[in-house]
């Protein structure tokens, strides 16, 4: 891993402490990872233990969100680096919800789902799921993923309850970029 200076180009994942944005840069390695070796990148983030895998292809970007100790995972596009104003899927064994917080509150459902959740396992204590989407879903209530060379900021939670609750300190927010490849 190398540490950088945020905001450098084509470095590919910023992270800040919890609902900060912009403390360092951890570079991720291009070679294939995650889940059956099928994503481009790992942030392994500063939420102790989450990590993202993500891949873009044909329109459409594929994450693997993988928490220790994990009944609830929560994900989010957040163009102000927080929760007010961002476009949030929460995941759980039995179902995925797309969803919105307009204020620093529990998400509201959107109108149009456009998550789609392909696997939900858990494996020694690990949960891990594996969600997509497309870049830029017809759905004004979701956030656009776009290529514009710098990093999308995201937050990111999780839960130990069955059902999506208060995530008390367990969130926090970062910067990935979702498309640049890594420099050697």
């Amino acid at each position: 891993l190398k540490f950088v200076e945020f905001g450098r180009p084509g470095f590919c994942c910023a992270v800040g402490g919890a609902m900060r944005f912009s403390l360092a840069t951890i570079c991720c390695a291009a070679a294939q990872k995650g889940p059956g070796g099928k994503y481009d990148r790992e942030v392994v983030t500063p939420l102790a233990g989450y990590t993202i895998f993500s891949k873009v292809a044909d329109g459409e970007i594929q994450l693997a969100l993988q928490v220790a100790g994990a009944s609830w995972v929560g994900f989010g596009i957040a163009e102000s680096g927080g929760m007010a104003g961002s476009d949030i899927v929460h995941v759980t064994a039995d179902l995925i919800e797309d969803g919105h917080a307009d204020f620093k509150a529990m998400p509201e459902k959107d109108e149009s789902q456009d998550w789609e959740k392909l696997s939900w396992t858990v494996a020694d204590g690990v949960t891990t799921t594996e969600i997509k989407r497309k870049l830029a879903p017809c759905d004004m209530q979701d956030r656009p993923i776009i290529d514009d060379g710098r990093a999308t900021r995201v937050v990111i939670a999780y839960g130990d309850t069955t059902t999506l609750q208060y995530h008390r300190n367990l969130r926090s927010s970062l910067g990935i970029n979702f498309f640049k490849d890594v420099p050697d």
